[in-house]
């Protein structure tokens, strides 16, 4: 007896569906970088309603921070307390340390974790701001970005003029920031430390002077291209 020819062709339209599904549960760590008032915390959280729209799981949480210990250090690197720039970078490290520890495992079940700030932060703050030596700096992101091996770092950019008057404008919305509150020079530096940062690490740029509708485009198809790869 012949079979419905509909029934021979199931083999061929199976692996299609199988990578449908296998993409839908393919988790992803994704981090979200660029020098203060550039707005990655906005698009991170666009990417992440964008994808929960999706169906998809998604988790949201920051480097600095992110997990109760890491928390708490937060509190102390923000705080109006003068220390070396050791210590800063003491701080981060701790903070994604035990950071790495969830994120991994949130990937691994298949979930998409968005992060806020990344390694390539101790490039642009320790290392181009406050002096840290470049070999010591590049060597702790390094170690870093190996723990976690994310699938995607975007590092936006924008002008000095953009982004001192939106510095200007959060500040008068926030509480205190040690770092956002240091002078027009400092912040100059470390936008050019990110620049630095993303050429050596690859990242991928975008520029935050676009529109915003644009902006969240080019950043959903970023991620997008990650989760069919």
């Amino acid at each position: 007896m012949l079979l419905p020819a509909w029934v021979l062709r199931l083999p061929l339209i199976q692996p299609v569906w199988h990578n449908i599904a296998m993409a839908s549960n393919k988790g992803l760590i994704v981090y979200f970088d660029g020098p203060d008032g550039v707005g990655k915390t906005e698009q991170l959280k666009l990417a992440a309603e964008a994808l929960r729209i999706k169906s998809l799981d998604v988790c949201e949480t920051r480097s600095v921070g992110g997990t109760p210990i890491g928390e708490l250090l937060r509190q102390a690197s923000l705080s109006d307390n003068q220390r070396p720039v050791g210590t800063d970078l003491h701080i981060a490290l701790a903070c994604q340390h035990a950071l790495a520890v969830d994120v991994l495992e949130r990937r691994q079940n298949g979930q998409i974790v968005l992060i806020d700030r990344s390694p390539l932060s101790i490039i642009a703050y320790q290392v181009a701001g406050d002096g840290l030596d470049p070999d010591r700096g590049y060597a702790a992101a390094d170690e870093l970005l190996g723990l976690v091996e994310p699938d995607l770092i975007i590092v936006y950019t924008a002008g000095p003029a953009t982004l001192e008057e939106r510095r200007h404008r959060r500040n008068h919305q926030a509480g205190f920031d040690y770092f956002e509150n240091k002078a027009s020079d400092y912040h100059q530096k470390t936008a050019e430390g990110f620049v630095a940062a993303a050429s050596h690490f690859g990242a991928s740029v975008l520029d935050a002077e676009a529109a915003a509708d644009k902006i969240q485009a080019e950043t959903m198809a970023l991620i997008e291209a990650k989760l069919r790869s």
